[in-house]
C-alpha cells in the first residue's frame, strides 16, 4: 500500500470527503455496537479539531506517521506510526476529550473504531481555539478550517 499514491487510496477504498473535520472517509462497519471508518489525510489537509462523546480509536494503517493531537486537561501528541524504530500503531481518545489530528508526510492512512456507536461529532470553533492559543500557544490554530 506505500507504492500507491492518496489518490489511488480515494479511488480502491471509495473515500469522500468529510464535510468540517477534513480528510477523506469511508465506512467499513456499523451497528448497535459501534463502527469503523477509513480516514485519510493529504497535506495539507487535516482532522480538524473535534470531539465525540464516545471513545474513538485510531489505528495507522499506511503512509506517513500521524500526529494526533488531544486536549483534556494538556495538550498532548500522540504518534501513530510504523516505523521499526518507533512503532506506535493506535491511540484511544477518551470521550469528551478535544482532538485533531494532521499527517507528517504526504499522506497518512487510518482506521478510527468508536464504541458504542458515533452518535454526533461537534467541531471546535474560533472562539474555543482563541482559548487554548492563550493557554497551549498559536500552534493549536493551525488545526481549524475556516474562519
Amino acid at each position: 500500500m506505500q507504492s500507491l499514491s492518496a489518490q489511488d487510496i480515494c479511488t480502491r477504498l471509495n473515500l469522500q470527503p468529510l464535510a468540517g473535520e477534513g480528510g477523506m472517509w469511508a465506512p467499513i462497519n456499523r451497528n448497535e455496537n459501534g463502527n469503523s471508518i477509513y480516514f485519510l489525510m493529504e497535506r495539507p489537509d487535516f482532522s480538524a479539531w473535534h470531539v465525540l462523546a464516545e471513545a474513538e480509536t485510531w489505528v495507522h494503517v499506511a503512509g506517513a506517521p500521524v500526529a494526533l493531537h488531544t486536549i483534556d486537561k494538556n495538550l498532548e501528541i500522540h504518534t501513530l506510526s510504523r516505523e521499526s524504530e518507533n512503532v506506535n500503531l493506535s491511540f484511544t481518545v477518551q470521550p469528551g476529550v478535544w482532538m485533531a489530528a494532521e499527517s507528517l508526510g504526504t499522506w497518512s492512512l487510518v482506521t478510527c473504531f468508536v464504541t458504542p456507536a458515533f452518535t454526533q461529532m461537534k467541531l471546535a470553533d474560533r472562539a474555543q481555539v482563541d482559548l487554548w492559543v492563550d493557554k497551549y500557544g498559536p500552534d493549536v490554530a493551525r488545526l481549524i478550517h475556516g474562519k
